[in-house]
């Protein structure tokens, strides 16, 4: 059997591509995978380029000689997204593949939360809280509760920042502990992301 540069005597599209299966992610953390071309007729891809699927575009893939590239990316919402690489030679061949990734959401989290720590029984107080997430979501609260000892009123929360305040009544003592804490006077927040 004859063979050129341009592959194989009568095969005329020498050129395949392995992308692998689908994957698995998580919102805000990088995906990672190794990809590799099989291509008797070219020696150079430097066209080649692979989508990520979630609307930033098709980017240039650096296929290395030996046919192998590295996909990254980091995925800023859950969902199930397509990827597609695109090789092309420099004898003007393109093959494309896909796979898709699955990314998890990730739950906000409560960063800060101060107020008073000490309420006297039967007095009111403001309380004021911060939260993020490491995807694009908004945010919203599924529960609070003051527990045995407190009432919690007036709860609001920034949707796009995570940052918002409510009032809590103290109304009873708690006996556990030497003296009045915040902590006996609700339920942290429960902040979801999207």
């Amino acid at each position: 059997v004859s063979q050129s540069r341009y592959g194989v005597a009568g095969d005329d599209y020498s050129l395949s591509v392995s992308v692998g299966g689908s994957g698995t992610s998580t919102e805000g953390a990088a995906f990672t995978r190794s990809i590799s071309v099989t291509d008797r007729a070219a020696t150079s891809w430097s066209g080649s380029t692979v989508n990520y699927g979630d609307g930033s575009g098709a980017q240039t893939l650096t296929v290395a000689s030996d046919g192998t590239a590295s996909l990254s990316h980091t995925w800023t919402d859950n969902g199930t997204y397509t990827v597609t690489v695109t090789i092309v030679n420099d004898i003007g061949q393109s093959k494309s593949e896909s796979f898709t990734v699955t990314v998890s959401n990730v739950n906000p989290v409560l960063l800060t939360l101060t107020g008073e720590s000490n309420p006297v029984e039967g007095t009111t107080h403001t309380y004021n809280f911060t939260a993020s997430d490491v995807g694009a979501d908004t945010f919203s609260v599924s529960s609070v509760s003051g527990g045995t000892y407190g009432t919690v009123s007036g709860f609001t929360i920034n949707s796009v920042t995570g940052a918002g305040s409510f009032r809590c009544q103290q109304v009873h003592w708690n006996p556990r502990n030497s003296g009045y804490n915040y902590r006996s006077c609700f339920s942290r927040p429960i902040v979801t992301g999207k």
